[in-house]
């Protein structure tokens, strides 16, 4: 009798097993548009995942949830009848355009950790990627996650999408957020950061007051080493990540639909000099210091993405916490400025687009990505760990709508914009005749680039 309870309890567990398994299968509902399991047949071919992220920094980004991106591969190959190859390192550049130039490209996935690792804007303006809106409803990209929609529709050209798939869902991970030194602020009687946020009172205005309050001379030596924080507009390419904190880019779309260049204009020029004058004049910022930083408790503020905070959790003495950046005069809400637009693409030369992107599908999906599992992760590597912190980062999750330059990787980028912005930050240059200076061959390259 106890034979037989053992074999009915183990033969009940199997078909739990077995449930469990085909329900998980049964369970998955494609993207609207997009095709399912059973709706494709790849023929065998090998799809190749170019630039997916296996190193192991990415544990932070997708966790625990490789285990389970591994597992759907394997049903995946039969499910689509395809296998899988992988593509990762080196020169993300040379890799794609190589392979679509030799005809390779049939069945590849370029999984975009950043556009500019691989000339995203070169190759879509030579007709080499496949614009995903023309198989694709709008119903599909507005299912999206915030960040994933923000990335497709952010590198649009000529009114098409070309980006699709569930990357990070509603996290961009590179998108800025600020900490504060808490227990330098109380030492040097200053108000809290987070207070002043939860009242509506965290602007510009009161971290310049801040700043510089904070920065002095602690030991009396004669020599200021104690800061409001450490030189955030350094050179060109620093003033470009940050304009954005005042709703400002490189290039603003006008009312005939145009791409046309936006740093003449009457903000961005009023806020390119405010950042000079916190530069070079209010001395509230670590210029040319070098061997300090927030960590050791030498800055009151500092900015990066979450993880950028890693050696702050990992060393930092002093109390510390989040805070999102300062609300600017000229925006209705803060923001948290980003520099990586993360999104996959297809070559246009694919033999079967629809069905990529039913695989890619079927890999990872929106609710694989959970918001409250991602920040307890970073609060274990990198947030550091109390309430306020959490609060600020689930907030900037939810409120961020796309902010940040695209165009890095670019000749308007790095030959143009960044060098005269430099001009201007270190005092060589004024802003609005820099900016006057180069508007010509900035407008002429996006016409350029847009065919306007």
């Amino acid at each position: 009798m106890k034979s037989t309870k053992l074999v009915l309890t183990l033969l009940m567990v199997l078909c739990m097993c077995v449930t469990t398994v085909a329900f998980a299968q049964d369970d998955y509902t494609p993207p609207p548009g997009v095709p399912g399991p059973g709706e494709v047949d790849l023929g065998g071919a090998t799809v190749t995942l170019i630039g997916l992220n296996l190193d192991t920094r990415s544990i932070w980004e997708w966790g625990a949830f490789w285990d389970t991106f591994f597992e759907r591969m394997e049903e995946a190959k039969t499910l689509f009848n395809c296998n899988f190859a992988y593509i990762h390192g080196g020169n993300y550049s040379d890799h794609v355009l190589n392979r679509i130039l030799a005809g390779e490209s049939s069945y590849d996935i370029i999984i975009n950790r950043q556009a500019r690792e691989f000339g995203y804007w070169k190759l879509v303006q030579d007709g080499m990627l496949f614009p995903v809106s023309d198989i694709l409803p709008s119903e599909y990209f507005e299912s999206l996650g915030i960040a994933d929609r923000n990335a497709t529709e952010k590198l649009q050209h000529k009114g098409k999408l070309y980006g699709f798939g569930t990357l990070t869902a509603n996290i961009n991970n590179s998108m800025e957020i600020w900490a504060y030194n808490k227990t330098m602020l109380e030492r040097e009687g200053q108000p809290d950061p987070y207070e002043l946020w939860k009242n509506g009172e965290w602007t510009y205005e009161a971290f310049e007051k801040i700043a510089k309050a904070v920065t002095r001379d602690t030991d009396g030596d004669g020599v200021i080493d104690q800061w409001g924080a450490p030189d955030f507009f350094g050179n060109g390419t620093a003033v470009i990540r940050t304009l954005p904190w005042n709703g400002i880019e490189i290039t603003k779309i006008d009312e005939n639909g145009k791409v046309v260049f936006a740093l003449d204009s009457p903000v961005a020029i009023e806020t390119i000099n405010l950042f000079k004058r916190w530069r070079l004049d209010e001395q509230m910022l670590g210029v040319g210091v070098s061997g300090v930083s927030f960590q050791n408790g030498d800055f009151a503020f500092d900015k990066a993405h979450a993880m950028g905070f890693r050696y702050a959790k990992q060393s930092m003495q002093d109390e510390w916490a989040f805070i999102p950046p300062p609300k600017f005069p000229d925006v209705d809400r803060v923001y948290h400025p980003t520099f990586t637009w993360r999104t996959n693409f297809i070559p246009a030369n694919s033999k079967d687009p629809l069905g990529l992107i039913a695989v890619w599908s079927y890999l990872v999906r929106p609710d694989d990505y959970l918001v409250e599992e991602h920040i307890a992760a970073l609060m274990r590597d990198a947030i550091p760990a109390n309430r306020e912190s959490w609060e600020v980062y689930e907030v900037a999750i939810e409120t961020f709508q796309g902010e940040g330059d695209h165009f890095e990787g670019t000749a308007l980028w790095s030959e143009i914009v960044a060098p005269a912005l430099t001009s201007v930050i270190t005092g060589e240059k004024g802003a609005a005749a820099a900016m006057a200076e180069i508007k010509p061959q900035a407008q002429a390259f996006l016409d350029d680039l847009f065919g306007q």
